[in-house]
This record gives structure tokens, C-alpha cells and sequence, in this order.
């Protein structure tokens, strides 16, 4: 059986947007195509995140419907955020040992590093390390909360979120919605 096929050599990489679009590609796919090889997957979570923020969509830690951000808007918002990288480095380093998912703590120690990348490369080892001030710790509690997620528990009955900006050396960090 003959299969006649068209190839073309020699198109504009950014062509990829529009071939194939029939066949389901995901946000780190598209990265991976627009050359971005470090965690490409993470990095599409991070600015699924982001967006979702931004957007104010996403108010709570438990929020679900947040709405679906393009794979040429991923890349865009890869493209203008070149320093989240660090970030999803060290969640990369630190998440596995606290159990959370690595877009999400990613997207945490963005934020966190926009404060102080010293502080925020501290609370992420603190926690990864188990280095906790007793059980008053806000860091505890943020890890019973990354465990209960994990388990599929969605929050502690009568509980609310945490600030953040009270863990010691975090201060100004106000990334838990207060609401």
C-alpha cells in the first residue's frame, strides 16, 4: 500500500501552534516545542497558577474552577517570566520530602522569592529538613495542610487558611488568602 504524504522542511518553529492542532498536546509539550527544557511540565503548572491569581480566580487553596489558559498563552507567560526558574529548581529539590505537588510549591516559592530569595530558599529547606519550632510552627501546620491535600482530605473541620507572613523571616509574604 502506498501512503502519499506532504513534507515541508525549513518552516518558522512558532508554526507549531497551529499543525496538528487535532492531537490533545499539553502545556509542557508546547513548551518543550518552544525550547524551554527545564521542567517544562512544572514550569505550565506555574503559569496555569499564576494566571489563575491574577485572574482572581484563585483566592483560596482550595480553589477548583479556574479557568483553562491556552498553550500559546503558556508560552507567553513563560517567555515574559524567565526568573521562575530558581523557583521551580528548588521545589524540585525540597517538594518530594513534604509531599506536594512540584507546580504548586513552585508557584509558592516564586512568590516567596519575590520577597527574598534567602528567605525563601530557608522556609523551603526548613520544612524539606523537618528544622520546626514545636507544634505552633506555621510551617507544621502548612504541612499537615500539603498532607491532608495529599491524602484527599480538602481542610481541617472549622479551619481557615494560614498567613503566611507570620512564619518567622517571612513577614511581608501575604500569599494565603485571608478571605
Amino acid at each position: 500500500m502506498t501512503i502519499r504524504m506532504f513534507v515541508v522542511k525549513g518552516l518558522d518553529p512558532r508554526s507549531r501552534e497551529v499543525i496538528d492542532t487535532g492531537a490533545k498536546r499539553t502545556g509542557g509539550d508546547a513548551l518543550r516545542f518552544a525550547g524551554f527544557t527545564q521542567d517544562p511540565t512544572v514550569l505550565a503548572g506555574v503559569a496555569r497558577i499564576a494566571d489563575a491569581r491574577q485572574s482572581g480566580y484563585l483566592r483560596t487553596a482550595m480553589a477548583t474552577s479556574i479557568p483553562t489558559l491556552s498553550n500559546s498563552d503558556i508560552i507567553a507567560w513563560a517567555e515574559l517570566t524567565p526568573d521562575v526558574a530558581g523557583a521551580i529548581s528548588l521545589a524540585r529539590r525540597t517538594g518530594k520530602s513534604i509531599n506536594i505537588q512540584p507546580s504548586v510549591w513552585a508557584y509558592c516559592l516564586y512568590e516567596l522569592e519575590k520577597v527574598g530569595a534567602h528567605g525563601a530558599t530557608e522556609f523551603a529547606e526548613s520544612i524539606a529538613d523537618m528544622r520546626l519550632d514545636g507544634k505552633g510552627d506555621r510551617r507544621r501546620v502548612l504541612l499537615e495542610i500539603f498532607h491532608r491535600a495529599s491524602t484527599g482530605q480538602r481542610r481541617k473541620p472549622g479551619g481557615r487558611g494560614i498567613d503566611l507572613h507570620r512564619v518567622p523571616g517571612l513577614e511581608r509574604v501575604d500569599i494565603w488568602s485571608k478571605s
